[in-house]
């Protein structure tokens, strides 16, 4: 971290690989066993802290552990072929606006060698996933997350192809 006036603290401020920061005029801890190094500007603590449970964050904790614990897996997609995209979006025209231009479009926009290691055809599906359609349409990502929370393993057959890359 630069040590230079106009740097901005807040963004800085994390809990990454067991660091913490936070503003030495805010929290001033000692003990013995931790090893403290002062800045100016801030005091970092390299400790892992264990924080305990807030009674009204379990509740939340538990609703998102038992979101679709009723629902029944998903059995069919790792059947599927592996597709190029094109192909693996095809059964998914009719029921999302414009699905071939934002297909092409990923694919066009995808390198020849992806840097992640996936193919340029598993690459443009993560691209595709994260294009927005312009409104009032509904995008991939959104149609295909309220398909898996809340309608029936049936209705997802379409889109098994496109999850299979």
């Amino acid at each position: 971290m630069p040590n230079e006036p106009t740097w901005n603290l807040d963004e800085q401020i994390s809990t990454l690989c067991g660091n913490e920061q936070v503003y030495q005029d805010d929290v001033t801890v000692h003990d013995e066993n931790v090893d403290y190094r002062y800045d100016s500007y801030v005091l970092e603590k390299q400790q892992s802290v264990e924080l305990p449970v807030v009674e009204g964050n379990q509740n939340s904790t538990n609703e998102i552990e038992n979101h679709g614990a009723g629902e029944a897996p998903i059995i069919g997609y790792a059947d599927e072929p592996l597709l190029p995209l094109v192909d693996a979006c095809a059964s998914l025209v009719d029921i999302l606006y414009n699905l071939s231009f934002c297909v092409n479009m990923a694919v066009e926009e995808t390198p020849t060698e992806p840097p992640d290691g996936l193919t340029i055809n598993e690459s443009a599906a993560i691209r595709l996933y994260t294009i927005e359609w312009k409104a009032p349409h509904r995008s991939l990502y959104s149609m295909l997350n309220h398909t898996l929370k809340h309608c029936s393993r049936e209705e997802l057959q379409p889109y098994f192809r496109y999850m299979k890359l």
